[in-house]
């Protein structure tokens, strides 16, 4: 009798276990990332941070113009340029994102600081075109005046820590509102934080 209890408290253990397990996985690595000082317009670099540190590349392109994604499916993959991947959100997952965890280890977490915020006006980023990073046709395509209702320049500060080492930046996003939604600036769609 007293066996047939321990076979059954043993099991039951192990299967809370387990099942601790599963849903810690499946939950992904929310603690990971942190966020201070956040608000409505904030949220889209929040959905894309949270992203590539869980390696979610889908989750990753939810924080971007809904058009941005066919068009990149129809430019870019459709033509190779991303392969083996077959979609966008494969390629951000299996490449993109992973680039924090070869920076900074496998277990590295990321505090992120709003610290900063000024609105701006699409005119305002036409000045930008002088930026070698930015890729002007894109930008052009998906932030217009027509389209987009605000603009804002948020300045954050980033802090890795990883068993590869320690790191703070400040660096500024622009994230624009579009049909009552706010999203990430499309030239963002292939920069890492």
């Amino acid at each position: 009798m007293i066996k047939q209890k321990l076979i059954i408290l043993s099991v039951l253990l192990l299967v809370a276990v387990v099942s601790s397990v599963v849903v810690f996985t499946a939950c992904g690595n929310k603690d990971a990332v942190s966020f201070e000082g956040t608000d409505d317009k904030s949220s889209p670099i929040e959905t894309a941070i949270t992203a590539i540190v869980n390696g979610d590349g889908e989750g990753y392109y939810s924080a971007f113009p809904p058009e941005l994604k066919e068009a990149y499916e129809d430019g870019y993959v459709i033509k190779g340029t991303f392969a083996p991947c077959n979609t966008m959100s494969e390629y951000l997952t299996n490449y993109m994102v992973k680039v924090n965890k070869a920076n900074y280890g496998e277990d590295y977490t990321l505090a992120v600081e709003f610290f900063g915020e000024e609105q701006i006006t699409v005119a305002e980023l036409d000045d930008m075109n002088n930026d070698p990073n930015l890729d002007y046709y894109t930008y052009k395509r998906f932030v217009t005046e027509e389209n987009t209702e605000e603009v804002w320049r948020i300045k954050l500060k980033l802090s890795y820590e990883g068993s590869y080492g320690n790191e703070e930046k400040e660096q500024s996003v622009y994230v624009v509102k579009q049909d009552g939604c706010w999203y990430l600036h499309p030239h963002f769609v292939f920069f890492g934080f």
